[in-house]
């Protein structure tokens, strides 16, 4: 299972551009006091809704490898329980043939209370 960093799906250089953008033309607008205080809003507005899209899309991708986890960890433990119960599955065939010594016996017993535990 591979994990996808956050660098490798949104360009931090981009955001970065915007922030700078955002705040070069915030700081003229706002000494200026002209029009261009709407376009450093945008750039803002912009910007911010970048960064918490990458910020949800990090939370998602957390989510995402904890659920793959989980998922792998059941399947090992399911895989585990299924070697298992076709262990005691050959053990309880062999003890129903009928004929076996006491100390075959005595020694599926050990196999079988080793396999359980």
């Amino acid at each position: 299972m591979s994990v996808i960093s956050l660098e490798r799906v949104i360009n931090t250089t981009l955001l970065t551009k915007i922030s700078k953008t955002s705040s070069s033309a915030s700081s003229s607008a706002q000494s200026a006091l002209t029009g261009s205080s709407n376009d450093a809003l945008v750039g803002q507005a912009l910007y911010n809704s970048l960064r918490i899209g990458a910020s949800n899309f990090a939370a998602g991708m957390q989510l995402l490898n904890g659920s793959a986890t989980f998922v792998n960890l059941s399947l090992d433990t399911t895989e585990r329980l299924l070697d298992m119960v076709g262990k005691l599955e050959t053990i309880a065939n062999k003890a129903n043939k009928g004929n076996i010594s006491a100390t075959a016996a005595k020694q599926m017993r050990g196999d079988f209370d080793l396999i359980s535990k």
